[in-house]
């Protein structure tokens, strides 16, 4: 799985746990993350689908719910990283988007 933003990676690093968006349906169940395409393995992964929504560019209180899980201070901050990512156009007119909980599967301890 590919993470452009640096901060949900962070968060994600820090916390063993990400809440992320996406406007494709992925694969479930372990993974691995990158930050670029083509890059290095950082840490292996577990992923879950939590909420399939339509219109996500409207749902802003679905987005809410998951806040304090993605990394981001707010929805707008929230908002602005995917359409840094996917584009403007792209997530305004989405006719679906997808909640993953991105749950770190490295054993920490064994890397120090």
């Amino acid at each position: 799985m590919l993470f452009k933003s640096k901060k949900a990676l962070e968060f994600l690093l820090k916390h063993g746990e990400v809440v992320t968006f996406r406007l494709h349906k992925r694969r479930e169940g372990k993974d691995w993350i990158t930050n670029k395409r083509g890059g290095k393995k950082i840490v292996e992964v577990e992923i879950v689908l939590l909420e399939e929504i339509e219109n996500p560019s409207w749902r802003a209180t679905k987005f809410q719910k998951y806040v304090d899980k993605s990394g981001f201070n707010s929805v707008k901050e929230w908002w602005d990283a995917i359409i840094e990512v996917n584009g403007f156009n792209k997530f305004m007119n989405a006719k679906k988007g997808y909640f993953y909980l991105v749950k770190d599967l490295t054993d920490h301890e064994e890397v120090r």
